[in-house]
């Protein structure tokens, strides 16, 4: 079975091989779109067919829209050249489950790869900018999942690495669950995006969605678990929250430090929200998330996924800033990480980071095994604003924070039993 618009015409095949196919006439919908483009999205990798792609597939379905999308690439016309025209821009979605079962479809609303250039429309009188919240985990595409298509005999699936590190495939792969919240905010009309599950509301609303996702119910957690991974030998999120201390870790960041100052943003729960998170979503073993790939530009997220908790602590009256334990040594783990020495005493590759160098020169002479060689330059990293929007050797933190990095440089294991010490207390 070849993944083109010839090859999809044998449907029992693909049915057969347990791939949904669209109802729609799918090369009716190109020539509409291109005739008269409704949708252009900018970006053509994973996500948008894991997800948009999908959604507008299901208005297609229910006979609510004509036209597909047109994705416009900006940075890297390699995909465009490599996994979308050969394959008719058509995609293989496989959605993995907790069990260890997949769904399979093939994603058949985008209608074009294009090559574009860099100049975003000003006119908000014409083209809108609406803001948008976004949710849905989509790693790279997996070997493990290339080989389930290939032995139900699905020809040229094998992911591809462009020129400037874009990997991509013919397939994506990505978990279930998924939000898009998006500003409901279009001079020229929209599809009727409500009817495939977007929540389209107001800009605060939108923000205050996305605050509760990127300061509480998520990425702070999923950046404790990439640092400390990193630290412990993981290269699996889901392997990591099979480990105590480290389930434990991203619980107290979240229910105990993360919740009291939450944003609610009404259209969804932020407790059911970081549940699902922590027992359902972390957890699925399908999912080929690594740390490693979290652990990625670090410096640019810190300020945000912890550092507005902070911030929020400071503002409430009631609460102590200096009660803070969990979000600390989360900052603690990122630090003992730029040394690029693991648990056990071993080099180990970092992450892409744009501060990387200037971090580590900051860091240079610190040494695992002698704590003392830490003395106080970690100050100026943990009193830089713009690194995690305020000061924390001024707001009383500073000094925990170092206090926890010294523990964890005391030796092979030193990180664990740093761990398991905070967490009983």
């Amino acid at each position: 079975m070849k993944l083109s618009y010839e090859g999809l015409k044998d449907r029992a095949a693909w049915e057969k091989a347990g791939v949904r196919v669209p109802d729609y006439d799918w090369e009716a919908t190109a020539k509409e779109t291109l005739a008269h483009p409704v949708w252009v999205h900018f970006g053509s990798g994973s996500l948008v067919r894991a997800f948009h792609a999908r959604l507008q597939q299901s208005l297609l379905e229910q006979g609510l829209a004509k036209s597909g999308i047109i994705c416009a690439e900006t940075f890297d016309y390699e995909i465009v050249d490599k996994v979308y025209d050969p394959y008719d821009n058509l995609a293989v979605m496989v959605s993995l489950k907790p069990d260890g079962s997949t769904e399979k479809e093939i994603v058949a609303s985008v209608a074009k790869g294009l090559r574009a250039s860099h100049s975003y429309p000003e006119d908000e009188g014409k083209v809108s900018f609406p803001w948008t919240m976004i949710d849905k985990i989509t790693p790279r595409p997996a070997e493990v999942v290339e080989k389930v298509l290939n032995d139900l005999g699905i020809e040229d699936m094998a992911p591809v690495v462009t020129a400037k590190k874009s990997f991509v495939g013919p397939f994506v792969n990505s978990e279930i669950p998924q939000y898009l919240v998006v500003e409901d905010r279009f001079p020229n009309g929209r599809p009727p995006l409500e009817k495939a599950g977007v929540y389209l509301t107001d800009r605060d609303t939108v923000n205050d969605c996305e605050r509760m996702k990127v300061t509480t119910c998520l990425n702070p957690l999923h950046t404790a678990l990439a640092v400390y991974g990193c630290l412990l030998g993981y290269t699996s999120i889901a392997a990591e929250m099979k480990d105590p201390e480290l389930k434990a870790l991203v619980e107290k960041i979240g229910y105990t430090e993360g919740m009291p100052v939450v944003v609610d943003p009404k259209i969804l729960s932020p407790d059911a929200f970081i549940h699902e998170v922590v027992e359902q979503r972390f957890p699925n073993p399908f999912i080929p998330d690594t740390p490693q790939r979290i652990a990625t530009d670090t410096s640019q997220k810190v300020g945000i996924r912890f550092g507005e908790t902070i911030k929020s602590y400071v503002n409430r009256p009631e609460l102590d800033v200096k009660s803070l334990t969990f979000i600390p040594l989360a900052i603690a783990g990122w630090i003992r990480y730029l040394l690029a020495v693991d648990d056990e005493g071993k080099a180990m590759e970092l992450s892409g980071d744009p501060m990387m160098d200037s971090l580590q020169k900051q860091l240079e002479g610190v040494k695992v095994g002698d704590p003392e060689s830490l003395g106080e330059k970690i100050r100026p990293i943990l009193s830089n604003e713009v690194l995690f929007g305020s000061d924390l050797m001024a707001l009383g933190l500073g000094e925990k924070i170092e206090a926890m990095v010294k523990e964890e440089l005391a030796g092979p294991g030193a990180v664990r039993e740093t761990l398991r010490k905070y967490l009983k207390s």
